[in-house]
């Protein structure tokens, strides 16, 4: 049997919501996120080197903001039992892969120890479809402050903008094409 289960999954373009229900109650357990290639690039494949790189990425926020890491943990929401109603996640990627996860935890003061098996689901954000839009842009410089105006051509929706050096591995000069795999 598993120990928990992820029902209600709504998976949008930015947002993931959904519920989780442990096998026991009374069972106390984190709940956590990341993407995918995070697991991969970092040779995260089994329960004990997940265990070391969450307990290490607690260990680090709890010593920033001088708290145990139950009190960090408690402070994010991140610790719970029962069942746990909409947990969401927001400002993630579209088309990307996350890795949901959750497992029993003993914590306290500096311990922490899993209790069950990681549960996990791997989810794939949405994405909306590709438009080809073209954009006027107007700058005004003044000093060190610059001032950009991006107008679309023939289009209502959202559209990200971003603005890098001539260093950055996203700078593309002006007329470039953009390739697949930018």
């Amino acid at each position: 049997p598993k120990p928990f289960a992820f029902e209600n999954k709504q998976i949008k373009h930015t947002e993931l919501s959904l519920d989780i229900a442990p096998e026991d109650k009374e069972l106390e357990y984190v709940v956590l996120f990341a993407e995918k290639k995070h697991f991969i690039a970092n040779g995260i494949d089994t329960r004990e080197e997940l265990l070391a790189d969450d307990l290490a990425m607690l260990r680090q926020y709890a010593d920033y903001y001088g708290i145990t890491i139950r009190e960090f943990l408690e402070g994010m929401k991140w610790l719970t039992n029962g069942n746990k109603e909409g947990y969401c996640v927001t400002n993630l990627y579209p088309e990307t892969e996350y890795v949901v996860y959750c497992y029993g935890v003993d914590v306290a003061d500096e311990k922490y120890e899993a209790t069950t098996e990681v549960y996990y689901e791997v989810i794939t954000t949405t994405a909306p479809e590709l438009q080809s839009v073209e954009f006027d842009i107007e700058t005004a410089v003044n000093g060190n402050s610059v001032a950009v105006t991006m107008t679309p051509n023939n289009y209502n929706g959202l559209y990200y903008s971003y603005i890098v050096p001539e260093t950055d591995n996203f700078y593309l000069p002006e007329g470039a094409a953009f390739s697949t795999e930018y």
